[in-house]
């Protein structure tokens, strides 16, 4: 009887123990999960305010090559501006 209580006393420790750690890790994860998806909205937010941004320059871009076509095929454009210079 004395060994089985002995071990049995063991084992309510080890359980224990193994409760309080794994609170201890689940707790703080569960703040680092809360602080993850703060994070990641902030990330969502920055990115769409990015990718309008880059869409605005792209058309701006593309405004530019537009000009630059239609300033380059017009006949007599070139040979007036080889002049100029």
């Amino acid at each position: 009887m004395y060994k089985l209580k002995r071990r049995l006393v063991w084992l309510n420790k080890f359980f224990i123990n193994c409760d309080r750690n794994s609170y201890a890790l689940l707790h703080r994860r569960a703040e680092a999960i809360y602080l993850g998806k703060q994070n990641l909205n902030n990330l969502r937010k920055s990115n769409e305010s990015l990718q309008v941004k880059l869409r605005q320059f792209k058309q701006i871009l593309a405004l530019i090559v537009f000009g630059r076509q239609i300033l380059w095929t017009r006949p007599g454009l070139r040979n007036r501006l080889k002049i100029k210079r």
